[in-house]
């Protein structure tokens, strides 16, 4: 747990982040509890429409991934069953997502989370920049478009699967898992490098605080050399009472932006530690990644009105 204000942020981030990749960051820049309670609000209203209303939203593609993504359309894990949820995607510009089917309330949480998480990319990014010894705005600087960076929304339904979205590493620089106050975390576990078993993550806040939880993605590996860890999670349903429920998750993924070429950065190579990735596009990697999550599912099925 980690407080974005505290003095010793870079130390205790670098620390984090050589072990499993997840803080608990607590007074993340830019993202207020009000703008994330009612980002919530706006997400629960948006899933409990009908299928035929959610049957008019564009359609997400890996290529542009915005829009809607039916119940059950994606695998993260490959020999897993198909994701238990549903999603909704936007991105920058403003103006480039289609809002077709989406109720107004949810749009405008939408815009405005989108835009606030800009102030939270840059700020922590820079504070990755100094947690790894590196100039300030060596990551920040490539993050300047945004063109790949994706605000997301998903709803899981009551299910009767233990897990509810397949283990896998995320694809970024780093992503933010926004908390509400019922504690959205709950069933998301992390499965640290030197375990056999799965941990829970806690996200929760202190008492009248606001917290959100980041983790590390697999381009945070290939620039550090692996310094840097992009630790298994996955999404679960701990309990019976978890699994009667209906659970919301808001994330947003902090993609570089698409013309950048991620290559490891010699102060991570040495004799004992060469070089183990390749140079590849922002763009090549994270559409690659999407392409394979969306192409693994076999179908997708209507969520169950009734459940809604």
């Amino acid at each position: 747990r980690i407080d974005f204000s505290a003095k010793d942020v870079a130390r205790r981030l670098d620390d984090a982040c050589r072990d499993h990749g997840f803080v608990a960051l607590e007074n993340p820049p830019g993202l207020s509890k009000a703008l994330v309670e009612e980002a919530f609000a706006g997400a629960k209203e948006l899933f409990a429409q009908d299928s035929a209303t959610k049957a008019t939203m564009k359609r997400i593609d890996p290529v542009t991934n915005r829009g809607y993504t039916p119940f059950r359309s994606e695998k993260l894990q490959n020999d897993g069953a198909s994701d238990a949820l549903e999603a909704f995607s936007v991105k920058l510009p403003l103006d480039s997502n289609d809002w077709t089917g989406c109720p107004p309330r949810f749009r405008r949480a939408a815009e405005r989370a989108l835009e606030a998480s800009k102030v939270a990319i840059r700020e922590y990014a820079i504070k990755c920049a100094a947690a790894l010894g590196l100039p300030e705005t060596y990551f920040s600087d490539k993050l300047n478009v945004g063109d790949l960076c994706t605000l997301r929304f998903m709803h899981y339904p009551p299910t009767t699967d233990f897990v509810r979205a397949g283990a896998h590493t995320d694809f970024g620089l780093f992503t933010f898992v926004f908390v509400d106050d019922h504690d959205v975390s709950k069933g998301l576990q992390l499965k640290p490098q030197q375990s056999r078993h799965w941990a829970d993550v806690d996200g929760s806040a202190k008492e009248g605080g606001h917290a959100c939880v980041v983790n590390t993605g697999a381009l945070a590996a290939r620039w550090t050399n692996d310094r840097w860890r992009a630790t298994l999670h996955r999404v679960v349903a701990p309990d019976a009472e978890a699994a009667r429920g209906h659970r919301y998750s808001i994330i947003v993924f902090a993609d570089p932006d698409a013309d950048t070429l991620v290559t490891v950065h010699p102060k991570f190579v040495s004799p004992d530690n060469p070089c183990k990735y390749p140079p590849i596009t922002s763009r090549d990697y994270v559409h690659a990644k999407l392409s394979a999550m969306m192409q693994r599912a076999p179908h997708d099925t209507a969520i169950d009105d009734t459940l809604l």
